[in-house]
């Protein structure tokens, strides 16, 4: 709340099915509740998430990473550090939960609603933003359906290693040390 740094979670609104960003700056918001809410892919959690009377699911499901990109330099963010978690790798698990979330009608919705938005003209973040995307440099050890505490660890231990490590995130600083 009282960081100046803003995080922002995304995650799919029920029964709107729109987009919804939680900030780290609203006192009635438990973090660990909206990162919960962001990543309830149907089919895979299992369950909505409620948060403050309000029903969540999985956030890629309404929006893409661009577009969280998007809204934060929109609502006035001039140094954006987005991560990516994606392991773009298609398995038979991603087919299958995919199938059971088109089983969900609220979203098979969503969905359509973003492949909509992936149709039209796409947006570029706002000028004089410093912008830069964090990827895993490997396939993580966790998965849709595999997030045990060891494979956790091993995600946790590489995203330190791969920031810790990455010549990107220290040009990003040096652009943001430079503009001040």
């Amino acid at each position: 709340m009282g960081s100046k740094t803003h995080l922002l979670l995304t995650a799919t609104q029920l029964p709107a099915i729109k987009t919804h960003h939680f900030s780290n700056h609203d006192p009635n918001l438990d973090v660990f509740e909206a990162l919960r809410a962001s990543k309830a892919i149907p089919g895979a959690y299992g369950k909505r998430v409620n948060i403050q009377g309000t029903d969540y699911i999985d956030g890629d499901i309404s929006t893409s990473l661009a577009d969280n990109i998007r809204t934060a330099t929109s609502l006035g963010c001039k140094n954006v550090i987005a991560i990516s978690t994606s392991n773009s790798m298609i398995s038979a698990d991603h087919i299958g939960i995919a199938i059971q979330c088109l089983q969900d009608p609220q979203a098979r919705a969503a969905i359509v609603k973003r492949i909509g938005k992936k149709l039209q003209k796409p947006q570029p973040p706002a000028k004089g933003s410093n912008v830069m995307t964090l990827r895993p440099k490997q396939k993580l050890p966790t998965r849709t359906l595999n997030n045990t505490p060891e494979a956790v660890a091993k995600s946790h231990k590489q995203g330190v290693f791969d920031t810790m490590d990455s010549r990107e995130l220290n040009d990003f600083f040096d652009r943001k040390a430079k503009a001040v």
